[in-house]
C-alpha cells in the first residue's frame, strides 16, 4: 500500500457518499421533462465513473504497506 491508510478510509468515504447521491439521482421520481431527465442521466453517469475510478485506484494500490513514525 503505497498511501497511507487514513488516505483510503477517505477514499471508501467519498464512494459511500457519492453511492449515496447515485442512489437518490437514479431512483427519485421527481422528474418531469426530458431536458431534466437527459441532464439527471449525466450527471449519473458522471458519478458512476467517479466511483469506478476511486475503486480502482484503491483496488491498485497494492504495495506493501510501510508504517511511518513521525
Amino acid at each position: 500500500m503505497y498511501h497511507k491508510i487514513s488516505a483510503m478510509c477517505d477514499k471508501v468515504n467519498i464512494i459511500y457518499t457519492k453511492s449515496l447521491e447515485l442512489r437518490h439521482l437514479k431512483y427519485s421520481k421527481s422528474i418531469k421533462d426530458d431536458l431534466k431527465k437527459a441532464e439527471r442521466d449525466f450527471q449519473i453517469d458522471i458519478l458512476i465513473q467517479d466511483i469506478q475510478a476511486l475503486c480502482s485506484e484503491i483496488a491498485n494500490d497494492k504495495g506493501k504497506y510501510i508504517k511511518k513514525n513521525y
